[in-house]
């Protein structure tokens, strides 16, 4: 006789301790194998009820590999229901996530189930998978003449490592095209970056967290994976600008790739036979104004495809900080003036008194002079009184 297997639900009174987040690990593992109905169940009744009011715990579950491949089957579970809800067959050429969603999985209600707990799953997941984007340190995108230019995955080269790499071309007037290497959810169609939108939100609630910086690297791999030499188009891309919130962004590397994109929309929009329009060009000028190009070397917009205005907000981002070290100099020789002022006062007060003193002390000389002369006098008149004595007697006598 085999023994009954314990429910899953029981690991729900125990999420404190880590110890069950590896055994929701080692039952989730066969998720394959599992009803989507119980898929489902352990997902929004364990993991998301539970395990995630304790943040050690949740973060051992999230952090996993496992989480992808559950959230792809899940976005998969929603393609096949979109399909089905279509009247359309289940074709490997019109069903991308086939491979990840298993069989067994039917019902269109299952399937939207799994479609709705996946994107709980990818927000609770987001930061601790990073952003869905490649795993591991190793360079995730490459430009086309392989000059050491990271992006795509995340440009998880910052620093001084990407200022050193975007200034080795920062003279190349053309743009530069960035080749994405590796492979994710988002490139196989599973991910849209309409998701991002209630990440990025949360992310702007809390710009010291990486939620926004992870949310960027996505929507630039998105825009360099789509890239079949052809840029997107302008009213797409705004969209995807305000969604990526770059007057936020402070990563030199992310910041060069947007650039560069930028330079290849404004090109393609000059460029003949394109539909060019002073409106497009109005929002063209404004994404190029959301990045903070002060993080660029200046070479780098030495191009014909960069607005020339954009030089002049450049100019004025950098004298901002002069603007403000002058006006913190003004208050402090403002306050220096008042204590000057107050000390002046002070001194005028003190010299006042000493005045006084020295009158006081001329009155004082002037009496004690007289004191002295009253008291001489009065002692030569005792003198002048006393009777004389005898001839011959003593004065004694």
């Amino acid at each position: 006789r085999r023994p009954a297997p314990v429910p899953v639900a029981w690991l729900a009174d125990v999420a404190a301790h880590a110890e069950a987040s590896h055994v929701l690990l080692q039952v989730l593992s066969d998720f394959r194998e599992l009803r989507g109905e119980d898929l489902c169940d352990v997902i929004e009744h364990v993991l998301l009820a539970h395990f995630m009011q304790h943040p050690h715990s949740a973060a051992i579950v999230l952090t996993s590999r496992l989480i992808e491949d559950i959230v792809g089957a899940c976005f998969a579970a929603g393609e096949k229901a979109e399909i089905a809800g279509a009247g359309g067959d289940d074709k490997p050429a019109r069903f991308r996530g086939q491979a990840r969603c298993p069989a067994h999985w039917v019902g269109e209600h299952v399937l939207w189930r799994l479609r709705y707990l996946g994107v709980r799953l990818f927000e609770a997941a987001f930061v601790h998978q990073h952003g869905f984007l490649p795993h591991g340190v190793p360079d995730g995108a490459k430009d086309a003449d392989d000059s050491g230019f990271v992006g795509g995955q995340g440009a998880r080269r910052c620093g001084d490592d990407v200022r050193e790499a975007a200034g080795e071309a920062a003279c190349r007037p053309e743009p530069r095209v960035v080749r994405v290497e590796g492979h994710c959810l988002w490139d196989e169609g599973l991910l849209q970056v309409e998701l991002l939108a209630a990440t990025m939100d949360a992310g702007r609630a809390a710009p010291e967290a990486p939620i926004l910086h992870f949310g960027r690297q996505a929507i630039m791999r998105h825009l360099w994976h789509s890239y079949g030499g052809a840029y997107c188009e302008v009213e797409r891309l705004v969209e995807l600008w305000e969604l990526a919130c770059w007057p936020l962004c402070e990563d030199a590397g992310l910041i060069h790739q947007a650039l560069e994109y930028l330079k290849g929309v404004s090109r393609e929009l000059q460029s003949a036979g394109a539909e060019w329009s002073l409106e497009r060009e109005e929002r063209i000028f404004q994404m190029f104004a959301a990045l903070d190009l002060a993080l660029q070397p200046g070479q780098a917009l030495l191009s014909p495809w960069v607005p020339p205005q954009v030089h002049a907000i450049r100019l004025m981002v950098q004298q901002q900080p002069m603007k403000t070290i002058h006006k913190e100099l003004e208050v402090h020789v403002s306050r220096a003036a008042k204590s000057l002022r107050a000390t002046s006062e002070r001194c005028a007060k003190l010299t006042s008194k000493l005045n006084i003193v020295e009158q006081r002390t001329v009155v004082n000389k002037s009496q004690i002079t007289d004191a002295i002369v009253t008291i001489q006098e009065f002692h030569k008149k005792k003198e002048r009184e006393r009777p004389l004595a005898p001839r011959g007697q003593p004065a004694g006598d």
